[in-house]
């Protein structure tokens, strides 16, 4: 039981490395919405490798939000430099 566990579970943390990828070659925006991405890239089977809807959401709004973070933090940088 605990090694099945284990399989899961590293099951699930490669497909969400791979989905990770995906979503950073996709070139999405802080703006974009996981509808479009998933219209656009569901087909793909790293976007597949992820079963659940939950998670492929989950993954895409930590996504988005790293992306809002380093969006927010390269505009205080520049603001900085002025």
């Amino acid at each position: 039981m605990n090694e099945e566990y284990k399989e899961k579970k590293s099951k699930l943390l490669q497909a969400k490395e791979e989905y990770r990828k995906l979503l950073e070659e996709s070139k999405i925006t802080s703006r974009s919405t996981f509808k479009d991405f998933s219209e656009r890239h569901s087909r793909d089977l790293r976007f597949k490798q992820v079963p659940k809807k939950k998670d492929q959401e989950l993954f895409f709004s930590q996504f988005i939000n790293a992306l809002k973070k380093r969006d927010k933090e390269n505009r205080m940088r520049l603001r900085k430099m002025r």
